[in-house]
C-alpha cells in the first residue's frame, strides 16, 4: 500500500512504468516504487513554501512542479534536487505541462496569465493574459492550448499569436482537468 504521506496529496504524476510522484499541501515531493508501494528514500521535503499543486514530466530525468507558492520548481531526477525556480507569476501556479517542443507552460492566479518557458534557463518565450484561472492546461496541436478555467469554461488558446481561438462552454463548475483524448476530442 501506498501508505506514508502525512500530508493531503494534491497532486500526482507518473515517472515511468515503475515510479509515481506525488505531491503534497506541505511543500513536499515523494517518489514510489508502484511494484513495491514502498515510499523510495529520495522524498523532497520542503521543496515549495506552499501546496504542490501539479507536477509534469519533461524529460525521463527532468519534472517541473507548480506550486501555490507563486514559483514553478525543475527537479533533476537522477539527483533528486532542484536546479531552477521559476519565477514568473504573480500569484499561485496551478497548472503545469510539457509542450511537444520541449518547453514548459504554467497557468498561474493573481496574474492569470499562461507563461510558455524554457526549463533550462527559464527564460520565458511567451505570455498569455487570458483574463482568468488557468487551473488545467492540454496541449492540442503544436501551437493551440486547452485551457481550463475557473470561469467554468474550456478555451483554446493559440500560443503562436495570442489569441483565443474558441470558448467551450457547459460546465457548472471550475475545470480542473483538461485532457487530449483523441487528436480532435479533448476530456474537461
Amino acid at each position: 500500500a501506498l501508505i506514508s504521506a502525512t500530508n493531503a496529496v494534491s497532486t500526482l504524476g507518473v515517472r515511468d512504468n515503475y515510479n509515481l510522484i506525488s505531491g503534497s499541501s506541505n511543500g513536499n515531493l515523494m517518489f514510489w516504487n508502484l511494484t513495491s508501494g514502498a515510499a523510495l528514500t529520495q522524498t523532497m521535503t520542503g521543496v515549495h513554501a506552499a501546496s504542490v499543486q501539479r507536477v509534469a514530466l519533461i524529460t525521463t530525468s527532468v519534472l517541473v512542479s507548480a506550486s501555490m507558492d507563486a514559483t514553478a520548481k525543475v527537479i533533476n531526477l537522477a539527483t533528486y534536487t532542484s536546479t531552477l525556480t521559476f519565477s514568473g507569476h504573480t500569484g499561485s501556479v496551478y497548472s503545469v505541462i510539457r509542450l511537444h517542443d520541449g518547453r514548459v507552460a504554467t497557468g498561474g492566479a493573481g496574474d492569470n496569465s499562461i507563461k510558455i518557458w524554457h526549463w533550462n534557463n527559464g527564460t520565458v518565450t511567451t505570455t498569455l493574459s487570458i483574463g482568468y484561472l488557468a487551473q488545467s492546461l492540454a496541449q492540442v496541436t503544436t501551437s493551440i492550448l486547452a485551457v481550463g478555467g475557473s470561469d467554468f469554461t474550456v478555451k483554446l488558446w493559440s500560443f503562436a499569436n495570442s489569441s483565443l481561438l474558441a470558448t467551450l462552454t457547459g460546465h457548472s463548475g471550475e475545470v480542473g482537468f483538461v485532457k487530449l483524448y483523441a487528436f480532435d476530442t479533448l476530456i474537461s
